[in-house]
C-alpha cells in the first residue's frame, strides 16, 4: 500500500479504491452477450448436419 505523509507524528495508508460502474457495467455486458451468443452458435452448428436432405435421411423414409 501507498503511505501518506500528512505531518511529521502521523502517517495514513490510502484505502484501495473500489471497482468503477462503468467497467463492472462493461464487464456485465459482455459477459451475458458473450456467452449466449457462443450457446447459440454451438447450437446451430449442432444442428447443421439435419439441415440438409441427407441429414433427413438419418431418421426419416425418402419418398420419390
Amino acid at each position: 500500500m501507498e503511505r501518506v505523509l500528512f505531518d511529521e507524528s502521523e502517517t495514513y495508508t490510502v484505502a484501495a479504491k473500489p471497482k468503477k460502474p462503468l467497467r463492472r457495467f462493461l464487464g456485465a455486458l459482455i459477459l451475458l452477450t458473450v456467452l449466449p451468443m457462443g450457446f447459440v452458435l454451438l447450437t446451430l452448428e449442432a444442428t447443421e448436419p439435419f439441415g440438409t436432405p441427407d441429414g433427413c435421411i438419418m431418421c426419416h423414409e425418402r419418398k420419390t
